[in-house]
Order: structure tokens, then C-alpha cells, then sequence
């Protein structure tokens, strides 16, 4: 069965959109193959990673080419051993500030931003092995709703929104992305499904996470888009984790943030349909 395509997107920086899907990979790759894409040209998902950058071996080398296979371009992490497999168990294609030119020079779109030419999706199809040997493919996308988010949602099968529970400019703007994702489920025919809002630095003291939290509940019953639990805890552990380059399982798993996301891996696990059981190197 080919991998699921999952997009982290959310308009606003700070968010954790890289954090998470950094920490969404490595708890995954225990028990499954997990192969991230950088699409974002502050690269930070490849800092995390500890990925090498190459001019020949990034996420925009492989969207200049018209006949790029993946397999040619990914690296692997420092987290999981390589096994036997063709690729890493928990591999990643890097992005560089380069990234960003592509956003204007390659991806051709139509007035609707959405790409006739699906250049994420058809470098996913030609990478026919790569599809067949990952379990799920974890995009970060930047902080836009610019040609990369599109073109990402375009190739998905599902979509995760990061929301900043202290910072209200998350929600106060949430109509864009999801205006944007209802326009790629309506081009896909249904394809991509929204997998629900998560909820990040959460602090239950703030009155501001209340308000937020408010707000979101009033989009999640418009939309009918969940609201994921637990809440990621706003914590010194994430900061402190991210600082060395360790994924907040190996850092501290019994810490509030780790608890968190190791349930939140659980349940999207499920929700894409990978809970039947681990796969070999």
C-alpha cells in the first residue's frame, strides 16, 4: 500500500509546525518507516533532523527536474539506524533557502493558486519505490499560504493545523488556510481529508489560551474539523530539546510535552490508518 501524505500547515510562524512534525516522525518511526519532506526555506524541520544539505541533494534540486525520482534525494537522520532496507527508516528530503525560489520560478498556477501541473504529486508518483517502502510521508510546509503550501496540499491525503494557544493570531486568521484547504478538497475530488486542529503551547493559567481555545471550538463546529487531544503543554522542555537536536521522546519522555505527543502519534496513527502493527527495516 503506498505511504499516506500528510501536510502540517498553518499561515502563521512560530506555531511548531517543524517541532511537530520533527517529533510526529521520529515517535512514528518506532514502529513504522516515516520519510519527511522540507518544504520550507527556513529549513528548520532539516536542522531538527540534523540532515546534510547539499546543493544536489535537496527538495528543490527535485522540483527543478522534470524526471526526479525521491529516491535519488533523501538523507538520513541521526535517529534510526539505516537497517536493511533501500532508504532509512526515518529518512528526509532537506530543504534550503533556495526553496523559496521555486515557489515563483517552477510552480505554474492558475488563478486559483492550485497547480494544473501537481508537481509534488507527480514527483510522489514517479517515486514509485519510495511510496511502496515509507508507511506515511510527513510534509512541513512554511509559514504561507504560498505555491509550496498549495502545491503540498495538492499531493496530500490528510492535513494537520498547528494552533498556537497563545497567541490568538492563529485562530484570528484561520479562515485562510482553511479556505485554502477547502479549495484542494474540492480539486481533488475529496482526496485530502482534514485530520484535525492541534492544539500547541498550551498553558490552561492563560486567559488568552482560553479565549483561543474558545475560538477554535466555534471553527472546529463550523467546519467539523476535530480538535485533537491532549494539548501540547507550553514547556522549557521543547525549547531546551530542540536546542540539542532531540526529539522530545529520547530528551525527556515523561515530561508533559512527551506524554502529549506520544499520545497525539497514537491517535493520528490510527487516523490514517497505521495501527495495523510495525514494519521491518
Amino acid at each position: 500500500m503506498p505511504a499516506k501524505v500528510v501536510s502540517v500547515v498553518m499561515q502563521k510562524g512560530g506555531v511548531g509546525k517543524s517541532t511537530i512534525t520533527f517529533n510526529l516522525g521520529y515517535n512514528l518511526s518506532r514502529s513504522h518507516r516515516v520519510l519527511l519532506l522540507d518544504t520550507d526555506g527556513q529549513y528548520q524541520l532539516t536542522k531538527l533532523a540534523a540532515a546534510e544539505r547539499t546543493a544536489e541533494a535537496t527538495l528543490a534540486k527535485a522540483y527543478e527536474l522534470p524526471d526526479s525520482d525521491l529516491r535519488d534525494f533523501i538523507q538520513p537522520t541521526k535517529f534510526r539506524e539505516e537497517g536493511s532496507g533501500p532508504f532509512p527508516r526515518l529518512g528526509i528530503v532537506p530543504s534550503e533557502w533556495n526553496v523559496n525560489d521555486v515557489d515563483s520560478a517552477v510552480l505554474t498556477w492558475r488563478h486559483t493558486r492550485l497547480d494544473p501541473q501537481r508537481t509534488l504529486d507527480k514527483l510522489l508518483k514517479r517515486s514509485r519505490e519510495v511510496l511502496e517502502w515509507y508507511d506515511v510521508v510527513l510534509v512541513d510546509t512554511p509559514p504561507a499560504l504560498n505555491n509550496l503550501t498549495a502545491n503540498s496540499l495538492m499531493a496530500s491525503d490528510y492535513v494537520l493545523l498547528p494552533i498556537q494557544m497563545s497567541d490568538d493570531f492563529s485562530v484570528d486568521n484561520l479562515m485562510h488556510p482553511l479556505a485554502l484547504i477547502g479549495e484542494v478538497v474540492k480539486e481533488t475530488g475529496g482526496r485530502l481529508k482534514p485530520l484535525g486542529f492541534i492544539q500547541n503551547m498550551h498553558d490552561h493559567r492563560l486567559l488568552i489560551t482560553r479565549a483561543v481555545r474558545a475560538d477554535l471550538e466555534r471553527y472546529s463546529e463550523e467546519t467539523g474539523i476535530p480538535i485533537l487531544e491532549p494539548a501540547i503543554p507550553d514547556s522549557t522542555v521543547v525549547q531546551q530539546a530542540n536546542k540539542l537536536k532531540e526529539p522530545i521522546a529520547a530528551y525527556d519522555h515523561r515530561s508533559a510535552p512527551g506524554r502529549a505527543l506520544s499520545q497525539l502519534t497514537q491517535l493520528i496513527a490510527r487516523e490514517i490508518g497505521l495501527d495495523g502493527g510495525a514494519r521491518g527495516n
